[in-house]
């Protein structure tokens, strides 16, 4: 099975709120239609020097399974 991570930088012009929302949405019909087996909710990312492997600072994160 195929795990994915995301994380992203949002621009400011768009809310976590929203883009959370967004991706529940995509989330639950991709579900119904078998394309995902399970997706989280839109989560805070905490910076890890170690385990960051290039210079982006992303701020959010979610996982599809």
């Amino acid at each position: 099975m195929f795990h994915m991570l995301s994380a992203i930088t949002l621009q400011s012009s768009t809310s976590s709120q929203r883009f959370g929302d967004t991706v529940d949405a995509l989330s639950e019909y991709l579900s119904q239609e078998k394309l995902i087996a399970t997706a989280s909710p839109l989560g805070r990312r905490h910076r890890h020097p170690i385990m960051d492997t290039d210079d982006a600072d992303l701020d959010f994160f979610y996982d599809v399974l």
